[in-house]
């Protein structure tokens, strides 16, 4: 079994629902809450008349250097808030460090943790901290936003498809981890993690996108059928989507690993899927993302207001509940 890093320790899309449904309801005649059969990327709470936007992650270290792994950690979990179209504004730290870890290990990555949460505008103000058996690190952050936040169920048919930034940093720290490939590699794939969705989310909003969500443990086609509504389907043109240059071309051992089958699975499940390829050839569209892109949908209107700010056109969605890779 070949090891990665960041959101590789996601437990697999269809797990999730099966444990999710067990824990909330034993009444299989009984009406489950919304966010299982439409998973948001932040919890809204209203409280006097202000709407807050709540979101938790926790991921094992990516492989970087302590300081950026805490530095990715933090964005990673901003991220949520800013595809719901919210601004984060606090946040609780969880840090497990690893039992045989040096103290100065932690201490990097909170250091990691803390001076991105200042570049971003977010305060501390709490945590927990434990040791285990691997280290891990992961926020709780809560948001604020003055409008409806984004949801991921929005899009219409003839709306097109945008993505922030390339996809493929999970290959890229899984073949770096396991001796695939060089340090330029790996300092790619960090250098797309240290990317803070923050301004991209501003465009979003900006250009009235209709949906949004960010892709990370279930890779772009798993996040991309939570877009897909009931009778809503969408045509993806691969070789549109930005792909990191590893990640395009993964050696067979990782495009066939286990996290991309169960993201297939994942994506199968709530999907029609209508493609030519095989599975292992489709692995940069399947590859667990840490802080990965946000996936906006808009009208066509907003396309070019989206590409200035950086987004790339990758396809459309269709009135048909299929989706098609091209």
């Amino acid at each position: 079994m070949f090891v990665g890093g960041g959101c590789h320790g996601k437990l697999a899309g269809i797990r999730l629902e099966e444990v999710l449904s067990c824990a909330w309801n034993t009444d299989s005649s009984a009406e489950l809450p919304g966010f299982l059969s439409q998973p948001e990327d932040s919890a809204l709470i209203e409280i006097s008349g202000t709407s807050l936007l709540c979101s938790t992650d926790l991921i094992y270290l990516p492989g970087a250097n302590l300081y950026d792994a805490g530095r990715v950690a933090a964005l990673h979990a901003l991220s949520d808030i800013y595809a719901s179209g919210g601004l984060p504004r606090w946040a609780l730290v969880t840090l497990l460090i690893g039992r045989e870890m040096p103290f100065e290990y932690g201490q990097a990555v909170m250091a990691g943790v803390r001076e991105t949460c200042t570049q971003e505008g977010v305060a501390i103000i709490g945590g927990h901290t434990v040791t285990g058996n691997e280290a891990m690190v992961g926020l709780s952050v809560i948001g604020t936003t003055l409008q409806p936040p984004l949801r991921k169920g929005g899009a219409v048919p003839g709306d097109r498809l945008f993505l922030s930034k390339p996809v493929g940093t999970g290959l890229c720290l899984a073949g770096f981890k396991n001796g695939l490939c060089a340090d330029d590699v790996l300092a790619e794939a960090v250098a797309v993690m240290l990317a803070s969705s923050k301004d991209a989310a501003e465009a979003a909003t900006r250009a009235n996108a209709t949906a949004c969500t960010d892709v990370s443990g279930f890779g772009l086609l798993g996040h991309l059928s939570e877009l897909l509504s009931s009778g809503l389907g969408a045509e993806l043109r691969k070789h549109a989507v930005p792909t990191l240059a590893f990640a395009s071309t993964a050696p067979r051992v990782l495009a066939e690993s286990l996290w991309i089958r169960n993201n297939y699975e994942y994506a199968t499940s709530r999907v029609e899927m209508q493609c030519s390829e095989a599975v292992h050839r489709l692995a940069g569209l399947l590859d667990p993302q840490t802080n990965g892109p946000l996936l906006v949908a808009a009208p066509p209107a907003s396309t070019d207001l989206l590409l200035s700010a950086g987004y790339t056109e990758v396809g459309q969605f269709t009135d048909r509940p299929l989706l098609v890779i091209k």
